[in-house]
């Protein structure tokens, strides 16, 4: 029964130790993120790192890029409708960002969403951003945690009428984040 359980490893199954692992921060459970740019009020910021699974080496360095292949991936996988904030209205910040040696994590690096002009109501619109490459040491970046997609939304307003007194009515407005 040993040798069965022994041999019936298989290639992701092995474990190396000291491995050096990159992957956006945040991205462990899934890639898209937890937090919402509300896009009301532009130019507004998203923040970010990337991390490593353990102390690196030596200094790597991430190049960070706009992503749509990345999201349509996505969405043929897990069947959904995200749709990219267009790349005309996005300044990543900081084209790369370094993992320094004997740390875990970059520093903070963001995108800014400079026009909100093209936000439709009903759509579901996220801001892919990927790690394109590393440079330095012999980390490799974690596939399923090598994007995030920030999801975008305004606020609307809608109205309804508050009715405890049938004599009076009054409306009063909801805001609601999308």
């Amino acid at each position: 029964a040993a040798i069965v359980a022994f041999t019936a490893c298989n290639q992701a199954d092995k474990f190396q130790y000291g491995k050096e692992i990159v992957l956006v921060t945040g991205t462990d459970a899934s890639p898209i993120s937890s937090d919402r740019i509300l896009a009301d009020q532009v130019p507004i910021s998203y923040s970010f790192s990337i991390s490593a699974t353990g102390v690196v080496s030596e200094d790597v360095k991430a190049h960070i890029k706009y992503d749509t292949l990345a999201l349509e991936n996505y969405n043929k996988a897990n069947k959904t409708t995200y749709v990219a904030v267009p790349q005309n209205v996005l300044l990543i910040n900081d084209e790369y960002v370094v993992i320094p040696k004997g740390s875990a994590r970059s520093a903070l690096t963001s995108v800014t969403m400079l026009d909100n002009s093209f936000i439709e109501e009903g759509v579901n619109y996220v801001i892919p951003l990927s790690v394109a490459y590393l440079e330095g040491g012999s980390a490799q970046i974690l596939e399923t945690s090598k994007s995030i997609f920030v999801k975008v939304g305004k606020t609307m307003e809608s109205y309804s009428l508050d009715i405890p007194n049938t004599s009076i009515y009054s409306t009063h407005s909801l805001h609601t984040n999308r």
